[in-house]
């Protein structure tokens, strides 16, 4: 209840602003050059930093410009690791912080910022009004007043978020393929070299790995400790090795779930994480951060998603071999294993024996 009285809130919040801001001025064309300095802004989880990936290569490829970005405690890092991006920003809801970094920003001189909210957000709307950059560049969407430029913002009920983005480099006049676009993270040769000896020390033969991931950062996309299991022993009967990946707060879920029967990988870095994930030769995991992971990284995967009350395209790994069973329901507790095996193995079949 209090959440829904916090929501309404700030959709009024947001509503007053609006009406008593002044509708910028659109104009139609931005070009960059490697002289320029620009500013995106993307808050939130590490998937949505994730998603954004590809386009921060393709601006710094195609027009060489600096690139800061503003993001959120919770996916900061993700942005810091990758070198597309030359300098990251964290905002943080404090009056006086959020000062301080308006002075700092606009002391940058950037030719422009962008927001890379797929929906409206109160707080980035709010600090986008209020910063004194020339340029404002944000999908055409409610909060559209804010804005200098718009961007045509795709129909989210039939296209992929990563495709979503790539509207803005249609906007910039900058060609990409989208059969080559891949997410990316860069683990780093010691998050290898520790995720390889792992495998070298807890499976004697080396065999085709599955990885089972049971976290999802919520329990409404939890799938329960016996039905996790009945998945692995339905990997039993190919020869291959199985491990179980979990966040270290689900860590006794996953010791319930494996029994002893089954090895356990649980590193509180995501970026030894992901390069357990990047060992895989196949992925189970519900909607989750990790998901993206498998798009980076080319490993082909199954997933379970909640699509609960929206229309929107569930955010599956981008041009990465994937098969999905998807609930409209608020969470899995109808799912049953055996509504997901017949169509997992017609996909799991195809790459262990392909």
């Amino acid at each position: 209840m209090i959440k829904e009285i916090e929501i309404l809130l700030r959709k009024l919040l947001l509503n007053i602003y609006l009406f008593f801001s002044k509708d910028q001025q659109k104009q139609t064309e931005l070009k960059l050059s490697a002289e320029d300095k620009i500013l995106l802004i993307r808050l939130n989880k590490i998937g949505d930093a994730l998603v954004t990936t590809p386009l921060l290569k393709a601006i710094k490829e195609n027009a060489g410009c600096t690139i800061h970005v503003l993001a959120d405690r919770k996916n900061r890092f993700i942005f810091e690791n990758d070198l597309n991006v030359d300098k990251t920003y964290q905002f943080d809801k404090d009056t006086s912080k959020i000062k301080r970094l308006r002075k700092k920003l606009e002391s940058e001189n950037y030719k422009a910022v962008f927001d890379l909210h797929d929906d409206v957000s109160t707080t980035v709307t709010l600090f986008i009004g209020s910063l004194k950059i020339k340029y404002k560049v944000g999908f055409d969407k409610d909060n559209r007043k804010i804005f200098t430029h718009l961007v045509p913002r795709p129909n989210p009920a039939s296209t992929h978020i990563v495709e979503r983005y790539f509207e803005f480099l249609k906007f910039l006049q900058i060609d990409f393929n989208l059969g080559e676009i891949r997410i990316i993270f860069n683990t780093g040769g010691k998050s290898e070299q520790l995720a390889k000896k792992f495998i070298e020390n807890n499976f004697k033969t080396p065999k085709f790995l599955v990885g089972i991931n049971i976290s999802a950062g919520s329990e409404a996309r939890f799938w329960g400790e016996e039905r996790f299991k009945k998945l692995i022993s339905y990997f039993s009967q190919y020869d291959v090795n199985v491990l179980l990946l979990a966040a270290p707060d689900d860590y006794s879920k996953a010791k319930q779930v494996a029994a002893n029967n089954v090895k356990i990988f649980i590193d509180k870095e995501f970026r030894n994480f992901a390069a357990m994930i990047k060992q895989l030769d196949f992925l189970f995991t519900p909607d989750t951060s990790i998901v993206h992971l498998a798009s980076a990284f080319e490993i082909p995967m199954f997933g379970i998603y909640v699509k609960y009350k929206t229309e929107n395209t569930v955010w599956y790994p981008y041009n990465t071999e994937h098969e999905l069973v998807v609930t409209e329901e608020k969470d899995f507790s109808n799912l049953d294993a055996d509504d997901v095996t017949p169509k997992l193995k017609s996909f799991f079949e195809k790459i262990y024996y392909g």
